[in-house]
């Protein structure tokens, strides 16, 4: 009898049930990256590269300009050398009677909101410990000029900048979540 008529040396097949679990199997692990991946990009915001109006600063965002008060920044790599970088949004809502009529309260507020994430080290990598704050100074970018307060716009952004003007030479926003 010759070896391919050998009823046990036939290839065997796996049994339907073997199939179908590889393939739930296959399909879960897929499913897994899928969310993965989709939970780790939609933690960081889409920082578009070039000029962009102050108010649309996003986190993350690396800024060409040392400056604190411009309408318009330009947006570029992280990687690069660059002045500042955006890293936490700051809520400037303030009691009307602590708000006062004086024009800078917002900024001082949102000054001080950006030193208190800078002192405990919120929204930023691990990059900035407690040994290196010093080498670091915050402020408070796009605060929304006070006829805009009272129709509603809350909201500034802190940026983190090198304390000695120096330009910054890597990504140093963490996001939270």
């Amino acid at each position: 009898m010759s070896a391919s008529a050998d009823p046990d040396s036939a290839p065997r097949r796996l049994p339907v049930w073997v199939l179908v679990g590889i393939g739930l199997a296959a399909l879960v692990v897929a499913v897994l990256v899928v969310v993965v991946a989709t939970r780790l990009l939609s933690q960081r915001p889409t920082v578009l590269l070039g000029p962009t109006p102050a108010e649309a600063l996003v986190p993350g965002a690396c800024l060409a300009e040392p400056d604190a008060d411009l309408a318009q920044y330009t947006t570029v790599w992280c990687d690069g050398a660059h002045a500042q970088q955006v890293f936490a949004v700051a809520d400037l809502t303030l009691d009307p009677a602590v708000l006062g009529s004086d024009d800078q309260t917002l900024t001082r507020y949102g000054d001080e909101l950006c030193a208190r994430y800078l002192e405990y080290s919120v929204y930023l990598s691990d990059a900035v410990d407690a040994d290196s704050r010093d080498d670091y100074r915050v402020q408070v970018l796009a605060v929304p000029a006070r006829a805009d307060y009272d129709a509603g716009a809350h909201s500034a952004v802190c940026s983190i900048s090198a304390a000695d003007g120096s330009d910054l030479t890597q990504d140093l926003y963490r996001p939270m979540g």
